[in-house]
């Protein structure tokens, strides 16, 4: 696959919706539209921003875009998932981590998921989120992220292209971040993400996921090619 990323400037619900048209049935097109209006609502509850000061939506937006047009895929769970990936970590819309412990969280989240959106979606919003609960207060970031990444270790190829997207896009929009921050996520993507997908999604997903790979290795190349300036 050549590199072709989305324009996303002129994005909208409407444009969005019309590239489900002819490559989804209508059925899951409405399922698609309503995971798309869940992480909006959900995301705008509290007025969430990305580092770059746009709304946190348009990360999610951007991962299902980066799936849907970057990597031509076709399937319904993957693209609801990408929408609503970051819904249960962030958000209390799936379960409130305030008060419950992470497994508790962990079967409300696969209760409310599947209930909206299948099962097959719920596994993956749960695999690509980072563990959270009362019992989880006390831990070091380091601690979480070590339990985070044993995680997506047994998880299925499937989630783990959501995954792919996700670090993809965070990668390609890491200069509006901190110095600091730049650091700890090239670090993570080269340590830890980049033998895992090669490792866990490209036996299956051989085109997307190594589509996926060159792109975050080309994202992390030039955030590394900006310190140097």
């Amino acid at each position: 696959m050549a590199e072709k990323q989305t324009a996303l400037s002129n994005e909208n619900r409407d444009s969005f919706e019309a590239r489900l048209f002819g490559c989804f049935s209508p059925l899951d097109t409405k399922n698609i539209m309503y995971a798309y209006d869940v992480a909006k609502i959900a995301h705008g509850q509290k007025l969430q921003k990305r580092d770059s000061g746009e709304r946190y939506f348009e990360h999610p937006r951007a991962v299902a875009l980066i799936l849907l047009d970057e990597c031509e895929i076709k399937d319904a769970a993957i693209i609801k998932g990408a929408l609503i990936h970051d819904v249960l970590e962030d958000t209390g819309f799936f379960g409130n981590a305030h008060y419950l412990t992470y497994q508790q969280l962990i079967e409300e989240a696969e209760y409310r998921i599947s209930l909206l959106f299948g099962e097959e979606t719920a596994g993956i919003v749960i695999d690509v989120s980072k563990p959270n609960g009362t019992d989880m207060v006390g831990k070091t970031a380091g601690e979480i992220d070590d339990m985070y990444h044993r995680n997506l270790e047994n998880a299925p190829a499937k989630s783990l292209l959501v995954k792919m997207a996700d670090v993809l896009h965070n990668n390609r929009t890491l200069l509006s971040t901190t110095l600091k921050k730049q650091h700890h996520r090239v670090e993570e993507t080269e340590g830890v993400y980049l033998d895992m997908f090669k490792r866990k999604v490209l036996p299956e997903y051989p085109n997307e996921g190594g589509y996926l790979l060159d792109q975050i290795k080309l994202a992390v190349n030039r955030t590394r090619l900006s310190w140097r300036k």
